[in-house]
């Protein structure tokens, strides 16, 4: 799977994307998929099936983004601030923004 990180500016709606942040000391992340399925608003895309909530732990939308992405033979785009990626989740690429 192909991870790049990008600025929060750079969301792009028509790939996989996983918002990472920190609250409260832990790591949650939230993940929004391409418009054309369903999945999002004009500009910004909505949550993706199968999270019950917006943000959940980041280590679940890691694995939620990837299995999108597979499925849709696309990678994902990061957004990761406050630097949580882990590196046994895959190697993160700077990509656009």
């Amino acid at each position: 799977m192909r991870y790049l990180k990008i600025a929060p500016a750079a969301l792009d709606t028509r790939v996989v994307n996983v918002t990472l942040s920190e609250q409260d000391g832990l790591a949650y992340g939230r993940v929004t998929g391409p418009a054309e399925i369903g999945l999002g608003e004009e500009g910004r895309g909505t949550p993706a099936r199968g999270v019950g909530q917006d943000w959940v732990q980041a280590v679940l939308a890691v694995h939620q983004a990837s299995r999108m992405a597979e499925e849709l033979g696309t990678h994902v785009n990061v957004v990761d601030p406050d630097g949580l990626w882990h590196e046994n989740w895959g190697v993160l690429e700077h990509g656009a923004g």
